[in-house]
């Protein structure tokens, strides 16, 4: 995805893009007045109205991102004795891949590991001096030729990567020695190859001026003097992975793809011990009781505690609720020491536990879910609990509780808007069971950034609409309990993923497919095949019916919802979905969306002859409001010009209609035209407010507007008329929330 070994990155980075610009808007309002059904209109607007800030709030992050936020991944984890916790991961989008937290807050984070080639990596410890951070540096991505201050190259050659060990103080400086390379001279380099070849550190700890480093890419554990910074020895270990070091002096190495731990002295001596937990992603000390901490991120999903470890370890105790976050007696519910993809762990001296989590385990490659960092005190109570659910994600509304209940990716939220900005959620059960449906396409589509769209009722059952970044398809969820579970997905293409074709026996082009034996699985006879005439389609809406729109090449299709099988699942048919002619007003569709009850559809996509001029996955630059559109003898009733220019970075990236409210959110272009919200009356097309979040909530407008997905922007009409628009906002990890009357 997002990193120094590939050279098409999909994303400027953070740094480069954190400019911003505020835009201006004025008065007067505009307004149309639509005739009645038959009449038409065809309006450019060319005037905007006055701004406004609506009650802001946010759900899926502990913080708002205006002073703090909690990283969307967390990959490692280290402990002080204080109880300053950090935590690394190779890519944070908001630029902390180092985070460091201190009692339940956020107090700093890295601030060199994101952009120019610099990423963050899956090893962290610290000794009484320095904090050691595994990390990679590439030379393409502002690379030169330059040197430090000791004379040492600043960047690799381009093609080149230096898989390295940074230091850097306490509040995440870097922290320069002599024989330190880039340009900061803080990087030790392990190991360097080209970009086909990943090697990150995979392992870290220091004791007694040793700096001990697992190097996978030569098989070795290596040591170095904390105080020069060289390499004093090596030894040969299998994939090493994980470092722990504990009293009276013994290494341990986690070699993660057995689940084997073996000890060592720190000479490199092989010593007796071993461990073996299968499902082991991380081991800590236990400073208080001699013991070793080892996280199982396997069924278990708990911390293990092993005793007895000069002479013949064995497990004294556990801590968590064996099964983790899907164990009974109501799989799926949040609370407590109920983990969920276990990355780290470590204890402070006093005895508090810390774990992190992400939902899956480390290096995840496509999106992380659930982000948590836990904090227990020696009992067993949890002293804090900080969470990041929602990067690259989108928040929906449960209809029939009236906005009480919202859905993130994996994670549902109940609502109470009495409360204060940003106390309004809480998240209160986890809807992916990776271990009951590991085919599930939450886990599967590599960086696909699976999320939802729509969340409707048909003959009285759930079920969650989720399509992905490059929107090739709408994936249906119906549920167990609070667990969704794969029931059909409809695909305008074919669907790869990292390990290959994903799902399995997929036929080629335009298909539909139904958990028809209810396993969850994609079986080869669950598939049926499309004509292609939905080929590469980019526009999806599911009406309140729970039918699914379509447009592709120059027509518009419904899949109409025909009821449900006998599993429960809800059924599509090629053959029986209704084919109607693309309006002549449009060259291409982008978006639509159709309100069965009035028999509309708004239509967004560019006129014939127009262009997105680059800016891909936007909106377009016209909207149109058509009736009776299923009786195949459609009106417009009004056609109006959506602002979009590229160069001028005017550039519209998601849309929703909801009661008489169209909602037309900007993506943030080079940091300018940063999330700006346009409202438009949905009967006649007047443009009627604009606004941005709120600056005293999230911090100003460059906090907000990096919107990633076609569809992320959602918008609910409450029975008192209030209506609550989600946006995504992925630089701080976070759903932005707004509340308008």
């Amino acid at each position: 995805m997002m990193n120094a070994e590939n050279d098409a990155v999909r994303k400027a980075s953070p740094l480069v893009r954190f400019i911003c610009t505020l835009l201006f808007v004025a008065s007067p309002l505009h307004s149309l007045h639509a005739a009645e059904a038959a009449e038409t209109q065809t309006t450019a607007l060319t005037t905007t109205a006055p701004m406004t800030f609506p009650r802001t709030s946010w759900i899926g992050n502990s913080f708002s991102g205006r002073e703090a936020w909690v990283p969307h991944n967390m990959d490692a984890l280290f402990v002080r004795p204080d109880g300053t916790a950090f935590t690394n991961t190779y890519w944070e989008e908001g630029t902390h891949e180092v985070t460091i937290f201190k009692g339940g807050k956020v107090v700093g984070g890295s601030s060199d590991l994101h952009g120019w080639g610099r990423n963050g990596g899956y090893a962290i410890t610290a000794d009484d001096s320095y904090l050691y951070v595994g990390m990679v540096q590439g030379g393409c991505d502002g690379g030169n030729s330059s040197r430090n201050q000791f004379g040492l190259p600043q960047f690799p050659s381009c093609g080149t990567n230096w898989y390295a060990v940074g230091r850097y103080d306490f509040q995440g400086n870097p922290a320069p020695f002599n024989g330190g390379y880039g340009y900061k001279a803080h990087m030790l380099v392990v190991s360097i190859d080209g970009a086909q070849v990943p090697a990150h550190v995979s392992g870290l700890a220091a004791a007694n001026g040793k700096l001990f480093v697992s190097d996978p890419a030569a098989g070795e554990v290596k040591v170095y003097n904390t105080f020069s910074m060289k390499q004093e020895t090596s030894w040969a270990v299998a994939e090493p992975g994980p470092l722990a070091y504990t009293r009276p002096g013994q290494l341990w190495v986690l070699q993660a793809k057995s689940g084997v731990i073996r000890s060592y002295s720190p000479t490199g001596a092989a010593l007796p011990q071993k461990i073996a937990v299968p499902g082991a992603s991380a081991i800590a000390a236990d400073p208080t009781g001699g013991m070793l901490l080892v996280a199982d991120n396997g069924p278990d999903q708990n911390v293990k505690f092993f005793s007895g470890l000069d002479s013949s370890p064995v497990l004294h105790h556990t801590f968590g609720t064996q099964g983790g976050v899907v164990a009974g007696p109501v799989p799926g519910r949040i609370g407590g020491p109920r983990f969920n993809g276990l990355t780290g762990v470590g204890m402070d001296a006093k005895g508090n536990l810390y774990v992190s989590q992400n939902g899956t385990g480390p290096r995840r490659t496509a999106s992380s879910y659930n982000t948590t960092l836990a904090a227990f005190d020696p009992s067993g109570k949890e002293l804090y609990r900080l969470f990041a659910h929602e990067w690259v994600s989108m928040a929906v509304v449960d209809p029939l509780t009236d906005g009480a209940e919202l859905y993130g990716r994996t994670t549902r939220y109940s609502m109470d808007y009495g409360k204060p900005a940003g106390q309004q959620a809480t998240d209160l059960a986890v809807t992916m069971d990776r271990f009951a449906y590991p085919d599930d396409p939450r886990l599967k589509m590599s960086s696909g950034f699976v999320y939802p769209v729509a969340l409707r009722h048909i003959q009285g059952r759930k079920f969650l609409f989720m399509t992905s970044m490059y929107a090739t398809g709408l994936i249906v969820y119906r549920f167990d309990g609070e667990i969704a579970v794969p029931a059909a997905w409809l695909s305008a293409g074919s669907v790869g993923n990292e390990d290959g074709k994903f799902p399995a026996s997929q036929p080629d082009g335009v298909w539909i497919w139904r958990d028809a034996n209810g396993n969850g699985k994609f079986d080869a006879d669950e598939y049926s095949s499309g004509d292609g005439s939905l080929n590469g389609s980019f526009a999806w809406s599911v009406d309140d019916d729970g039918s699914v729109w379509a447009a592709g090449g120059s027509s518009i299709r419904r899949y109409k919802a025909l009821g449900l099988d006998q599993r429960g699942n809800p059924v599509y048919d090629t053959d029986k979905s209704e084919v109607f002619n693309l309006p002549l007003d449009f060259g291409s569709v982008q978006r639509l969306h159709y309100v069965p009850a009035t028999d509309t559809l708004y239509v967004a996509g560019f006129r014939p002859g127009q262009s997105d001029d680059g800016c891909w996955g936007q909106v377009g630059k016209s909207l149109a409001r058509y009736e009776r559109f299923a009786t195949r003898r459609p009106a417009k009733q009004f056609q109006i010009d959506i602002p979009s220019d590229c160069e001028g970075r005017v550039v519209p990236k998601a849309m929703d209609i909801a009661g008489d409210a169209i909602f037309i959110v900007d993506v943030s272009s080079g940091g300018h035209g940063t999330g700006l919200l346009r409202v438009y009356d949905a009967r006649t097309g007047a443009r009627t407010v604009a606004f941005h979040a709120d600056p005293n909530v999230v911090g100003g407008i460059s906090n907000t507007g990096w919107i990633d997905i076609p569809y992320g922007l959602r918008a609910y009409r409450r029975a008192n008329g209030q209506y609550l628009v989600f946006v995504e906002d992925d630089l701080k990890s976070k759903v932005l929330m707004y509340s308008w009357e």
